[in-house]
C-alpha cells in the first residue's frame, strides 16, 4: 500500500455579463458544444439545445475590413516550459492568427513569454479563470489536451488552457527519426491497397476522392504509429530477440552457426536495413509464421511478405557459391505451431 498526495484546486467565479450572442450548432460541422435541455424547445424531439463553444471576439471597426479585436485572446506560457522550446510554442499558438484573419480579425491572439509578465506574476495564476496558459507536464503519458471553461448557459469560452506532456514531443521526435524511405513506401502501398479494396464504399456526395484517400492514409499512419510505440517490447517478448548491436555480432555468430547455416549469414544480415533484418530474424530464425511476425512488428501481413521476399533476394544475391547451392537459412522455414 502506498499513499499519494493530490492537490485539488477549487475556483468559484461569477459569470460575466456580456453582449455575447449564442450560435446554435449544426450537425454537419464538428464543434465543441454546450448542451442544455429546454422543455420549451420544440425543434428537437429530446428538447436539447446545442450551442457552439466560441470566443467572444468583436472588431474595433465595423466597416467590414480586417480589424483588430476589442479584446484579443491572450495566452501565457508557463515557466515550466523548457526555455529552448518557448519560441516554438509561441510560434505554434500564434499560427492560429492566420485562421482568424480569414474571419476578419487581425492579431486576434497574443502570447506572453515568462519574464514578460513577471511584474504581474503574483496576480496571474494558471488556475485563475481569467488567464489562458500553456503548461508543460512530465506524466510520461505522451499526450496533450486543451481543457476549457465556458459559460454553461451560452457556450462563451471564458478560459482555455493547453497541457502538453514532455513524452508527446519525444515520441514524435523518435517517430520522425525512424521514418525511413522504406517505411514511407510501405505505408503508401498499404494506403493504395486499402483504397482499391474499399473503393465501393466511396461516396462522392460526402467529399472528394482526394479527401477520401487522405482519410485512409491518416488511419493507416495512425495505426502505424500506435504499433511502432510497442514494437520493440513486443519483439523482445514474443521472439526473444532484439535489434542487432555491433558488440553482439560475435555472440550471435556462434548461436546462428549452431542453429542454422553458419557464420556467413550473420555478416549478410548486418548488411540488411533494420526493417528487413527484423523480418528475417522473426520468420527465418525464430520460426514465427508470417501472420505472427506481422503482429509482432505491427505491420500488415502483405507488407511483411514483401519485406521478407526483398530481404531473401538480397541475402541470396550476396551469398557465397557454396552456401547458395547448399542449405540456405533464408529459405522458407517450417513455422512453429
Amino acid at each position: 500500500p502506498r499513499g499519494v498526495q493530490v492537490q485539488v484546486h477549487y475556483g468559484i467565479s461569477r459569470l460575466p455579463s456580456t453582449d455575447y450572442k449564442t450560435r446554435k450548432a449544426d450537425d454537419r460541422v464538428g464543434y465543441f458544444l454546450t448542451v442544455r435541455k429546454n422543455f420549451s424547445e420544440k425543434e428537437d424531439d429530446q428538447h436539447f439545445v446545442r450551442y457552439i463553444n466560441r470566443w467572444n471576439l468583436k472588431k474595433e471597426t465595423s466597416d467590414g475590413t480586417v480589424s483588430t479585436p476589442v479584446k484579443p485572446i491572450t495566452f501565457y506560457i508557463e515557466k515550466t516550459v523548457p526555455k529552448s522550446l518557448r519560441p516554438y510554442v509561441a510560434e505554434g499558438i500564434l499560427e492560429w492568427n492566420k485562421a482568424f484573419e480569414k474571419l476578419g480579425y487581425y492579431n486576434a491572439i497574443h502570447v506572453y513569454q515568462p519574464g514578460e509578465y513577471e511584474k504581474r506574476e503574483e496576480d496571474i495564476d494558471p488556475e485563475d479563470i481569467n488567464y489562458n496558459f500553456f503548461r508543460w507536464i512530465t506524466a510520461e503519458a505522451g499526450f496533450a489536451m486543451g481543457p476549457s471553461r465556458v459559460n454553461p448557459k451560452t457556450g462563451e469560452i471564458l478560459d482555455a488552457d493547453i497541457i502538453f506532456d514532455d513524452s508527446f514531443l519525444r515520441y514524435w521526435k523518435q517517430e520522425y527519426e525512424v521514418m525511413t524511405p522504406q517505411t514511407v513506401a510501405d505505408l503508401t502501398a498499404d494506403t493504395f491497397a486499402q483504397a482499391i479494396t474499399s473503393f465501393a464504399t466511396f461516396d462522392p456526395r460526402k467529399g472528394t476522392s482526394r479527401a477520401w484517400v487522405l482519410g485512409i492514409a491518416r488511419r493507416i499512419y495512425a495505426a502505424h504509429c500506435e504499433a511502432h510505440s510497442q514494437q520493440r517490447s513486443r519483439v523482445e517478448r514474443l521472439a526473444g530477440r532484439r535489434e542487432l548491436a555491433p558488440d553482439e555480432v560475435g555472440d550471435l555468430i556462434d548461436r546462428i552457426d549452431a542453429e542454422r547455416a553458419g557464420r556467413a549469414l550473420v555478416t549478410r544480415l548486418t548488411t540488411l536495413p533494420a526493417a528487413d533484418r527484423a523480418v528475417v530474424e522473426l520468420v527465418d530464425l525464430a520460426g514465427l509464421q508470417a501472420k505472427e511476425a506481422a503482429q509482432v512488428l505491427g505491420i500488415a501481413p502483405g507488407t511483411l511478405r514483401m519485406r521478407l521476399m526483398r530481404a531473401r533476394a538480397r541475402l541470396r544475391k550476396t551469398a557465397s557459391p557454396d552456401l547458395a547451392h547448399g542449405t540456405d537459412p533464408a529459405s522458407e522455414p517450417k513455422g512453429k505451431r
